[in-house]
């Protein structure tokens, strides 16, 4: 009875070691954390350009996207 609960104590030290192991892999990292961004950063100079001329929905529908306010 001794050998079959010390061989089941190693078995699950094996099995602890592996998975301990595979958290400690290191992970691809993404490139930006978050939700993927619509316009790229050359667009959003040149609809900052475009700002002093136009309201902020103007802008924002000549690039196809919707104006927001940060937090709704």
């Amino acid at each position: 009875m001794g050998r079959l609960a010390f061989g089941m104590l190693a078995r699950f030290a094996e099995m602890e070691r592996t998975f301990n192991l595979e958290r400690l892999r290191p992970r691809p990292r993404r490139r930006r954390p978050g939700r993927p961004r619509k316009m790229t950063d050359d667009q959003v100079r040149r609809a900052a350009a475009l700002d002093a001329g136009h309201s902020l929905a103007e802008v924002a529908a000549g690039y196809g996207t919707a104006l927001r306010k940060a937090g709704t």
